[in-house]
């Protein structure tokens, strides 16, 4: 199961019954230190109503046929907004 995919289930279940879209976007927005089991070891998952974004920061790592090595600087937010920006291009608006 991908991380996406564990993150919505967290949700969906948290939700109950209440599956209306203002139930789930109240309990998708908090989110508190959710451990996602494909994410690496102190991985955790935190959202609010003011930051929807779940990866805030990346670490390369390379695996050596028994653990993870970390390797590189951690890539911050800026990092981040700037690959976001160029894989998720905003459609412009017409005028």
């Amino acid at each position: 199961m991908t991380s996406f995919a564990q993150t919505l289930e967290q949700v969906l279940k948290q939700c109950g019954d209440n599956l209306t879209r203002e139930n789930t976007m109240k309990l998708a927005v908090s989110l508190k230190d959710f451990r996602v089991g494909l994410r690496l070891p102190n991985s955790r998952i935190n959202t609010s109503s003011a930051e929807y974004r779940v990866v805030t920061y990346m670490r390369l790592q390379r695996f050596n046929d028994a653990s993870w090595m970390r390797g590189g600087r951690r890539a911050e937010r800026a990092v981040l907004a700037r690959a976001a920006a160029i894989w998720f291009p905003m459609p412009r608006a017409t005028s």
